[in-house]
């Protein structure tokens, strides 16, 4: 499990990548873990664009321009990553093998969600 200055790293390293992109798709292979469920999750975030990123402890805090937080935890991997992936093109995460179908320039992923952005 990532200790602070991991977590620090990772939201410092993620910033530059995420800050003004636009989610436009969400997916997952652990619906689970979502309070609400996946269409829920999809509905708040879809259209929406990320305008932050904070720490508070280990957690994560995604800010979005409607002024809604997502809160995220690193878990026991420790890691986000995010991959880039040709327009219209369908995959699977190398990271984790799940399916991934997209028409944005990026996704984000972990083990348990999986998201693209523009």
């Amino acid at each position: 499990m990532p200790e602070l200055p991991e977590v620090e790293n990772v939201r410092l390293s993620l910033l530059p990548l995420i800050q003004g992109k636009t989610i436009t798709a969400i997916g997952t292979n652990w619906e689970k873990i979502l309070t609400g469920g996946l269409a829920h999750f999809q509905q708040t975030l879809v259209g929406h664009t990320v305008t932050g990123l904070d720490r508070r402890g280990k957690y994560l805090l995604f800010r979005f321009d409607h002024g809604v937080t997502m809160v995220s935890h690193l878990r026991m991997e420790g890691k986000y990553q995010v991959v880039r992936i040709p327009p219209c093109r369908l995959g699977v995460s190398p990271m984790c093998g799940s399916p991934l179908a997209t028409t944005a320039s990026c996704a984000i992923t972990t083990c348990a969600s999986l998201g693209a952005c523009s």
